[in-house]
């Protein structure tokens, strides 16, 4: 489950040995992101009515994705996460998977998995072992068609995952929980684990579009509905050894890894905090001429700004004292839609009001 309740992205994880473990220890001293989130794509065969990625444009090509891997490697990066739009959209992602394993770097591809049949899922195979992350968006042909608009899409993706587990590959599934699939909430992980797939979690809380665009947020679960989840969720023990501290603790605290743990590379190349973000700044642009990584993450007021912002630091938030536990605010949400109130207060206010409800019902 992503970190509390599953909002937001967790960080890329590999086996926990002694050796990784003191790896990402000594990343973490030298002040270097260990996880990339890298649009390898704005290109989807989905429809998806959730979709926060609402602008395509040409791919990069090879070369410059080559060259993008290694100033990854460069900052330091352990972990890559390929994500689109749909990265087996390019024609090259069995030879990009490739690159970043032999740049040292540990592979995850987020993929709706459509694409995936017996030959790719075999082409994929012989690279060795991956993790790919689906979103397993229903159990019915009817909800996937409805979130997605794609007829087949529920029969393709079960079979891609069921080829991908025969492999020998990890599928890690999750999904996004919406109005369209909350009443499949309960049969989405028993789907799940019977076809092979480690359940993640849901993913409740929707964002604005990459443009600023809010009309996802009317898939979002109504306030009765998040108390539902959130409830079953304390019910089930998730959450029961949740320790809340005093609001003061949350609010001196930073938001998030946003420039510390992660970084972020869109799919026109430029390098942001993490994935969420997607400013276009021509001095973050790996593809130009001239732009040092280590230079960007270090010193951009940008990436200071997001390392630096705590949730004091946020518009609305600086005096949330009741709610702020439960809260998954994002920084890079509310800021590409100009720290709106009304964005703020459907998409993080209202489900951290449930979270708060369905937490003292349950400890009363």
């Amino acid at each position: 489950m992503r970190e509390r309740t599953s909002e937001r992205p967790r960080p890329i994880q590999s086996s926990p040995t002694p050796l990784i473990n003191a790896v990402e220890d000594r990343l973490l001293q030298s002040k270097r992101p260990i996880s990339a989130f890298f649009e390898v794509t704005a290109r989807c065969n989905f429809g998806c009515k959730h979709c926060v990625v609402d602008e395509r444009c040409s791919d990069m090509d090879t070369a410059q994705v080559m060259r993008i891997l290694d100033m990854l490697k460069q900052l330091g990066c352990l972990y890559v996460l390929l994500s689109g739009g749909e990265p087996l959209m390019r024609s090259d992602i069995v030879e990009i998977i490739r690159a970043v394993k032999q740049r040292r770097m540990m592979p995850r591809v987020a993929t709706n998995a459509y694409l995936i049949d017996a030959q790719v899922a075999d082409r994929l195979a012989a690279l060795g072992r991956t993790w790919f992350q689906v979103s397993l968006l229903g159990v019915t042909p009817e909800v996937y068609r409805e979130i997605t608009g794609v007829n087949d899409a529920f029969a393709k993706v079960v079979n891609a995952v069921r080829l991908l587990v025969e492999r020998d590959m990890t599928v890690i599934a999750h999904a996004p929980l919406i109005t369209l699939n909350f009443a499949q909430r309960h049969e989405i992980p028993r789907l799940a684990k019977s076809i092979g797939a480690v359940w993640w979690g849901f993913g409740p809380v929707i964002m604005p579009t990459v443009l600023g665009q809010t009309f996802p947020l009317q898939y979002r679960l109504t306030y009765d509905q998040f108390l539902t989840f959130y409830a079953e969720t304390l019910t089930d023990g998730e959450l029961q050894r949740w320790e809340v501290n005093p609001p003061e603790i949350y609010l001196k605290s930073q938001v998030c890894g946003a420039a510390k743990t992660v970084v972020g590379v869109t799919y026109r190349g430029f390098l942001v905090p993490c994935g969420a973000f997607h400013w276009e700044l021509r001095e973050t642009n790996l593809l130009d001429e001239g732009v040092d990584p280590l230079d960007v993450f270090a010193n951009h007021p940008g990436f200071v700004r997001a390392r630096n912002m705590r949730v004091r630091d946020m518009p609305g938030c600086e005096s949330c004292k009741q709610y702020v536990p439960f809260c998954s605010r994002c920084q890079a949400a509310l800021e590409r839609t100009g720290w709106s109130e009304a964005v703020r207060e459907q998409a993080y206010c209202e489900p951290a009001r449930a979270i708060h409800k369905a937490y003292h019902q349950y400890h009363q």
